[in-house]
């Protein structure tokens, strides 16, 4: 059974930049993603709204760390779609695998609307198979319970980038307290085995849960089972 438990953050937090640090800080451009890029491994088609890219180490073993690129409006939905990017040692892009509703071996259906990708952590190796696995949020998604309540999915992944299972987390088959408009799963970040068992943790945002106040929003913690 899934456990978890609600994290209440009353206030905020300013963080200032140190102009002494920043002195020594320096950034190289390594690649830009252009459209005549022959290396692509998506189509930047217009509306595509790629919104992220999370390193998820070397699944291919090739000696290469590889990406998990998110882009919202891929296949010209906002579903959401992943796409794993295996990479060469020089940036450029060797081949990818895209995971979305009926593609990449996922099982499950995405609300048209739902967001699917929004956020991305890694999980690390959680089923001990020897590949790395991920959480993915889809906060817009309905669950069949109420617009925008939110839901997100742990992705056992193949070394080709394919999913070998998939875990739903969501008001429908767990013990969430997530509700409509909720958008629970706006954003996922991985926490560490907090309760000593063996398997990471992740906190994961409501984004606009009312809880405790209009929009005010909810950070929860799921303890997760090696099994999702």
């Amino acid at each position: 059974m899934l456990h978890y438990r609600i994290l209440y953050i009353l206030g905020f937090i300013i963080l200032y930049p140190s102009a002494t640090f920043g002195q020594h800080l320096s950034f190289e451009l390594l690649k830009t993603l252009q459209l005549n890029d022959e290396s692509l491994p998506i189509p930047l088609e217009d509306s595509a709204y790629l919104c992220g890219a999370t390193a998820i180490g070397d699944l291919d073993k090739d000696g290469v760390n590889d990406l998990i690129i998110a882009g919202l409006g891929l296949g010209h939905t906002t579903r959401g779609e992943l796409v794993v990017a295996f990479m060469n040692s020089d940036g450029t892009f060797k081949s990818s695998q895209f995971i979305g509703e009926g593609k990449g071996g996922f099982s499950g259906l995405i609300h048209k609307q739902a967001a699917f990708g929004l956020s991305v952590d890694t999980l690390g190796d959680l089923d001990r198979d020897g590949n790395m696995d991920i959480i993915v949020g889809a906060p817009q998604d309905d669950n069949g319970f109420g617009s925008y309540s939110g839901a997100v999915y742990i992705l056992f992944l193949n070394t080709d980038g394919t999913v070998k299972d998939d875990v739903k987390i969501s008001q429908n088959n767990s013990i969430l307290d997530v509700t409509l408009g909720d958008k629970f799963g706006m954003e996922v970040s991985t926490a560490g085995d907090l309760d000593n068992d063996g398997n990471v943790d992740v906190f994961v945002s409501a984004f606009e849960a009312q809880d405790v106040g209009i929009n005010m929003g909810l950070i929860y913690i799921l303890y997760l089972n090696s099994n999702g």
